[in-house]
């Protein structure tokens, strides 16, 4: 017998007969869940839990492994008529547990599909629709079904109330129109599982939507920053080359519609040697105004208000670096902050920040937009006027030094199409993210969370978190120096 197509297999596998082969068998072959995207998947569970106190009286199941064994639990839950959260059934070889199923009247039920949004979406909407799907083929008799998301308007005060927490979004009529699709696509995907071969690799715009898979590399030959794939913001057309037989940016003909910053890009990877436009370097450099203040923070966002005051999602700024150079030529004076407790930060970091910025002079983030924000916010949250009135007065210093490079002022073939300081650093410099026992913010803001709320946290890893944290919001604020006197040198030498 062919194995079920779960809900999960379904929405993350059905696009690709590749990987639902694969997960059926090698599963061993995929690779393990990092940290960062541990994290999001934990805190999508404890929005779970908490939805769950909506219905004090629910029964929780526990999963099993095997969807059949899993279905007979939940046929004998449903028998109370109470609340049941993880109740799974099967039909037509799909499989799907349910976040909650409400009893409704003698012999309904509604679906209530928990999610950690503020904003719910079409996708939210086929997830239920899944399960309305396999509940009635099942027999069961489904009322309404609903998806429950976060209440952006919920502002923390106390004790975390779910009541308040939580709205819904009926969207029965909206899965009706679905029922029909899910049918033939399981008994596809289940073809596919049943074939002795692994099937071919076809690469479309699934293989990055909604995320990259993790096979990309291997089904795209050649796939590295000369790609086609890796044409700034044109995957579509990407895809349109890759079907010409196209699949490097040196190949791509010489008539191919392409937007200015593509055709720049593509150029670059002809000829091998960066692209620079040094008026505009020039133009830009001409903002920064001395003493340099180079910014940058890392934050914390949870789906649940973590502090006082605070809205779900919110995002909150734990940890800032600051490097000032007072003068041209001057040695980088170094500042940073790193909360300590469970307390909000916001209130110690943005007033130690304020004696940190001085004045006057240029405050350069990387993305500045990101920064702006987070300052508007925490002075926001804290109800100082004086807080509000000097974020006001800071918010013009500031420059992007993200601009010259999103523009495409310089380009770099070692760039792959990006921009983010990631990708600009090591090919201006010798300096990388690579082996950093942190190096990214997702994880950044998933081990802040694990050592500063987590419990039977040992010491040396709670010291070891930190230190790595401080090391990687530094290299953000050095990396900006030395992109900065890089683009002074392409200036002074020209």
């Amino acid at each position: 017998m062919l194995p079920v197509i779960s809900k999960t297999n379904y929405f993350n596998d059905g696009h690709c007969p590749r990987l639902t082969w694969r997960r059926a068998h090698q599963p061993a072959g995929f690779p393990r869940i990092d940290s960062a995207s541990r994290f999001i998947m934990e805190n999508g569970t404890r929005v779970g839990e908490l939805a769950r106190k909506l219905y004090p009286n629910g029964i929780l199941l526990r999963r099993l492994s095997d969807p059949a064994a899993h279905v007979a639990q939940s046929r004998e839950a449903l028998l109370t008529r109470k609340p049941v959260f993880e109740a799974g059934f099967i039909h037509g070889g799909a499989y799907a547990l349910s976040d909650i199923l409400v009893p409704v009247g003698e012999n309904e039920w509604d679906i209530c599909e928990v999610k950690s949004t503020t904003n719910p979406d079409e996708h939210h909407i086929e997830d239920v629709a899944f399960q309305r799907f396999v509940c009635e083929g099942a027999g069961l008799k489904i009322r309404r079904c609903y998806i429950v998301y976060l209440n952006k308007g919920y502002v923390l005060d106390g004790e975390i109330d779910p009541q308040k927490l939580f709205s819904r979004q009926d969207v029965t009529p909206q899965t009706l129109a679905l029922l029909n699709k899910y049918a033939p696509a399981v008994n596809s995907m289940q073809t596919v599982v049943g074939l002795t071969d692994e099937p071919p690799a076809v690469v479309g715009p699934h293989c990055f939507d909604p995320r990259v898979c993790s096979f990309v590399d291997e089904c795209i030959e050649g796939f590295g920053p000369d790609h086609v794939l890796s044409l700034a913001r044109g995957k579509q057309k990407a895809f349109e080359l890759m079907r010409k037989g196209i699949h490097h940016l040196a190949d791509i003909p010489a008539s191919t519609k392409l937007s200015p910053y593509q055709k720049i890009q593509v150029e670059a990877h002809r000829s091998g040697k960066p692209h620079i436009d040094l008026p505009a370097i020039q133009a830009f450099l001409q903002k920064f105004t001395y003493p340099l203040y180079f910014l940058d923070f890392e934050t914390l966002s949870l789906p649940w208000p973590v502090y006082p005051g605070c809205r779900p999602n919110a995002v909150i700024p734990f940890q800032y670096s600051l490097h000032v150079v007072s003068e041209p030529g001057a040695k980088p004076i170094h500042s940073a902050f790193i909360a300590e407790g469970r307390l909000d930060p916001r209130p110690e970091l943005i007033r130690t920040l304020r004696a940190l910025l001085g004045t006057s002079g240029s405050i350069v983030a990387y993305n500045a937009g990101f920064e702006q924000s987070r300052l508007k916010e925490m002075a926001a949250a804290i109800h100082d006027p004086d807080l509000v009135r000097w974020v006001a007065s800071v918010i013009p210093r500031f420059v992007d030094e993200l601009k010259p490079f999103s523009e495409f002022n310089y380009y770099h073939p070692g760039q792959g199409g990006s921009a983010s300081i990631k990708h600009v650093l090591p090919v201006v410099s010798d300096l990388s993210y690579k082996d950093m026992l942190i190096g990214n913010g997702g994880l950044a803001s998933a081990e802040f969370y694990r050592v500063t709320f987590g419990e039977g946290i040992l010491e040396a890893d709670r010291q070891q978190v930190r230190d790595a944290l401080l090391r990687y919001c530094e290299q953000d604020t050095y990396a900006m120096i030395v992109i900065y006197d890089f683009l002074q040198k392409l200036v002074a030498n020209s």
